[in-house]
């Protein structure tokens, strides 16, 4: 199996520009300035816009301060906020090592070995799998960008600080905007089975996300918590887009530490998946399938027929130009390269 993939650079940065929007706003209401408005320019741009020149002041030195990677552009009630371009070319060659290590440990969770994963021009990888014997699974683990955050659920209906997401059944559910805790924390995933022997899996967190997930969950125990799975997908229009929904909403019984377990992630095959992702670690940007070929037995069954096909046609030539050309002497070397094939051959 031999893949193309395309990296979305632009959709991480999309994501970053999101969350320093968010920052943005809660600075603002932080400094109880008001009067501003905030929101996503076209391609990955930040416009705020406001009559006060201290409103603006207060955004550039925001951004000066917490985010020297973006730049504030503009005068007047318009300022223009992007990412440098010599940041954006650190972050495009950052995300794409981040991203070829990542498919590299998939492709080892998959027990395929002599796999060959690299960068081809700026933002493709192209991977070539050897004695695939499952093309369907290689395929979805290569091209899934799943991965889990963790959720406090709210109470509050405030569009700035929450947000909302559809569970299995299609119900709203409220959650802090921020997570808890994301995927980047976990260190191991198994499939495992509850006492209704229905199939869950058991999360292994890092030192620090442990001790996040500790911290946080001594101090909300009897409140909810939400499992959010987000992926990303092709639509119609062939735009990347990234689809959310919660597995799982959890009342917290007890302080949580490094391990527990996680429900709600459907039936075995699907548990499965979900744990060799976490494993492998989740994509810094989303990819896409560009390109897709296989290689079977019927080429190399074709290669061995040319290959005797051109030594018979090579060595009839040779043959018979040492005869004609050579007369006596000619079919002298004729028996002589008989014999030393037929040597090389035994």
């Amino acid at each position: 199996m031999q893949f193309l993939l395309n990296v979305d650079v632009d959709q991480a940065v999309s994501e970053q520009r999101d969350a320093v929007i968010d920052e943005i706003k809660t600075e603002l209401r932080k400094e109880r300035v008001f009067g501003v408005t905030v929101r996503a320019d076209q391609h990955t741009g930040i416009l705020v816009t406001s009559n006060e020149k201290e409103s603006e002041i207060a955004v550039r030195k925001f951004i000066n301060a917490n985010y020297p990677e973006w730049q504030a552009k503009g005068e007047g009630d318009a300022l223009s906020i992007s990412m440098r371009a010599q940041s954006y070319t650190e972050f495009e060659t950052l995300t794409m090592q981040q991203n070829l290590k990542i498919m590299r440990q998939r492709i080892e969770e998959l027990g395929i070995t002599e796999a060959l994963v690299q960068r081809q021009g700026g933002t493709g990888i192209r991977i070539e799998l050897p004695g695939v014997q499952d093309p369907s699974l290689a395929k979805r683990v290569i091209g899934a960008t799943a991965s889990l955050a963790f959720h406090e659920v709210s109470t509050s209906s405030n569009p700035i600080s929450t947000l909302k997401i559809k569970d299995d059944q299609g119900k709203l559910v409220t959650l802090v905007k921020k997570p808890v805790l994301t995927g980047e924390h976990i260190v191991n995933a198994r499939v495992g089975f509850d006492q209704m022997h229905r199939p869950e899996v058991d999360i292994a967190l890092d030192h620090a996300g442990g001790k996040k997930m500790s911290d946080f969950s001594a101090t909300h125990i009897g409140k909810p918590m939400a499992t959010v799975y987000r992926e990303y997908g092709v639509n119609a229009r062939g735009e990347t887009e990234r689809n959310e929904k919660v597995i799982s909403v959890a009342t917290i019984q007890s302080q949580l530490g490094s391990q527990f377990r996680i429900t709600g992630s459907g039936d075995l095959e699907e548990a499965q998946q979900l744990a060799l992702l976490l494993r492998a670690g989740s994509l810094t940007a989303p990819v896409t399938i560009v390109e897709e070929r296989t290689i079977g037995a019927s080429l190399g069954a074709e290669n061995i027929q040319n290959g005797f096909a051109a030594l018979a046609l090579g060595l009839g030539l040779t043959l018979t130009f040492m005869a004609l050309w050579y007369r006596r002497l000619g079919w002298v070397a004729n028996v002589a390269l008989i014999l030393n094939m037929s040597c090389l051959l035994g």
